[in-house]
C-alpha cells in the first residue's frame, strides 16, 4: 500500500512598502499641500483659496491616514488659518474669518472621527478575509500539486471579484488504488453552495481513499449531497444538486471516469484537443432518483504526454460582450500545451479577455498530466 504523499506548493508573496512608510508619505503630502495652499495665499492675495482648499484636506485625510495622522493634518490645517485670517496683520480676523476657523476646526474633529470608524471597518474586513483564506485552504487544496501518478495545475476565479471561495469544488485524494480526481459545480452560489461542497469534499476525501470501487465512491458523494439536503430543509434552506467528475489515475492503463452531470473533459493530445464524451452519464450527485441505476464508470487511454483538461460550467458558459459562450476546445487549440502550467496560465488569460473580465458564475478547470513525484 502506498503512502499519500499529496504536496503542493508554498505561495511566495513579495514584501511591499510598510504601513508605517505609507503613512509617512501621506502625512508630508498633505502637510506640504497645506504650505503650498498658504504659500499660493500670500503670494496671489487671493484669500479665498485657502478658505475653500484648506477645509477638504482633514476630509481627505480621513480616508487614508491614521486616526492620530488625520489629527495633526486637522490641527495643521486649523493653524494655517489662525495664523492667515486670526492674528495676521494682513486679514484683520473679521466675524467671517473666525467662522471659516471654526469649520475647519469642526471639519478636522469629523475627520478624526471618521478616520477612526474606517480603521475600525477595515480591521473587520481584514478578519473576515482571513477567515476566509481559513476557509479556502480548508476547502479547496492549493494548486499546482502532485502525487505519485499525476501533476495537477488549474486555476479557480470565483464570480463575485472580492469572494475567495464558491460554489465550484476541486480535490484529489492519494489512494492505495491510485490518484483519484473530482471536480464539481454546486448549483447556486454564496454560503449555502459553500457548506453544500464542503459536505461533498469531506465524503470524497474519506470514500476516495478506502473505496476501491470509483463508482463506489460516487455512490458515497450522492449519499452524503442527500445529507446534507436533507439537515437544510430542517431550517428552511432549499435542496442543492452538485454536477461531478471523478477521475482515476493509476501508474499505467487506462483512466476510469464517472460523471455526474458534469461538462466532459478534454483530452489533449499533441496538435488536437478532443472532448471525451461520456457514453453514460448520470445525473448530478442528489437527483439519484431520477435514474433506476447508477452510471458505470467509463475508460480513456491517453497517450503519454497527453494532458486532461477538466472544468465547470463557468468556463464554458462564459460569454462576451456579444453574448458569445466561450468556445473552450478551439481556445485551447491555440494555446501552448507542451506544459500544463503554461497552458492554465493561457487558459485563464484568454477567458477573462473573452469575458471581459466579467464571469457570469464561478470557473475552475484542472489540466493534469500523468507521471508525478
Amino acid at each position: 500500500m502506498r503512502r499519500p504523499t499529496l504536496r503542493g506548493p508554498r505561495a511566495a508573496h513579495a514584501a511591499g512598502p510598510s504601513r508605517g512608510s505609507r503613512q509617512n508619505a501621506w502625512t508630508g503630502l498633505f502637510l506640504a499641500f497645506v504650505i503650498l495652499v498658504v504659500a499660493l495665499d500670500l503670494a496671489t492675495d487671493r484669500r479665498w483659496w485657502i478658505s475653500v482648499l484648506l477645509l477638504v484636506v482633514p476630509g481627505l485625510a480621513a480616508g487614508v491616514c491614521s486616526v492620530s495622522r488625520t489629527a495633526l493634518i486637522g490641527g495643521s490645517t486649523v493653524v494655517a488659518l489662525v495664523l492667515l485670517y486670526g492674528i495676521s496683520p494682513r486679514y484683520g480676523g473679521s466675524p467671517g474669518d473666525w467662522l471659516t476657523i471654526c469649520s475647519a476646526a469642526a471639519v478636522a474633529a469629523v475627520g478624526t472621527v471618521i478616520s477612526r470608524y474606517r480603521l475600525r471597518r477595515e480591521a473587520d474586513l481584514m478578519r473576515a478575509r482571513v477567515t476566509l483564506r481559513a476557509l479556502q485552504r480548508t476547502v479547496l487544496q492549493t494548486l499546482p500539486l502532485r502525487t505519485a501518478d499525476v501533476e495537477v495545475h488549474g486555476f479557480y476565479v470565483p464570480a463575485e471579484a472580492e469572494a475567495l471561495v464558491g460554489g465550484d469544488i476541486y480535490g484529489a485524494v492519494e489512494s492505495p488504488y491510485g490518484t483519484r480526481l473530482l471536480i464539481g459545480d454546486v448549483q447556486g452560489k454564496g454560503l449555502d453552495a459553500i457548506y453544500a461542497g464542503a459536505a461533498v469534499l469531506s465524503a470524497f476525501r474519506e470514500s476516495g481513499y478506502h473505496l476501491e470501487s470509483l463508482g463506489a465512491v460516487a455512490d458515497r458523494l450522492e449519499e452524503a449531497v442527500r445529507r446534507h439536503n436533507r439537515r437544510v430543509v430542517e431550517t428552511g434552506q432549499p435542496e442543492r444538486f452538485v454536477t461531478a467528475l471523478l477521475v482515476e489515475f493509476t501508474p499505467d492503463g487506462p483512466l476510469s471516469l464517472v460523471s455526474r452531470g458534469h461538462p466532459s473533459p478534454l483530452l489533449v493530445s499533441g496538435g488536437r484537443v478532443a472532448v471525451a464524451d461520456c457514453p453514460d452519464p448520470g445525473p448530478p450527485l442528489g437527483l439519484a432518483d431520477l435514474v433506476s441505476g447508477p452510471p458505470a464508470p467509463w475508460r480513456l487511454e491517453p497517450a503519454p504526454g497527453d494532458l486532461l483538461l477538466l472544468c465547470t460550467d463557468g468556463v464554458l458558459e462564459a460569454r462576451n460582450g456579444t453574448g458569445v459562450f466561450y468556445p473552450l476546445p478551439a481556445r485551447v487549440a491555440g494555446l501552448p500545451r507542451s506544459d500544463p502550467s503554461a497552458l492554465v496560465r493561457g487558459l485563464r488569460a484568454d477567458l477573462e479577455r473573452h469575458a471581459e473580465g466579467h464571469l457570469g458564475d464561478d470557473a475552475a478547470a484542472l489540466v493534469v498530466r500523468r507521471g508525478g513525484i
